[in-house]
């Protein structure tokens, strides 16, 4: 799978979706044939560093200090 512009730091598997985050602070969803779902361009200033779905929403931090969260709707 091709999209992210810089490194890729954290995945997190979910409902057949694979989120991914990078050093960019961007967010991306990906489904099981590989096509990218969703960006979140800028997302965070710095980079993603973890991720974690929990009670239908997505969960991130990053190095720019935050933890940010996003509800996901199939």
């Amino acid at each position: 799978m091709t999209g992210h512009a810089t490194e890729v730091h954290a995945l997190c598997a979910w409902r057949g979706l694979l989120f991914s985050g990078d050093w960019g602070g961007s967010i991306r969803a990906w489904d099981q044939r590989g096509k990218c779902v969703l960006v979140l361009d800028r997302a965070h200033g710095k980079a993603v560093t973890c991720m974690k779905v929990w009670q239908d929403k997505l969960f991130t931090a990053s190095y720019d200090n935050t933890i940010a969260m996003w509800k996901w709707q199939e």
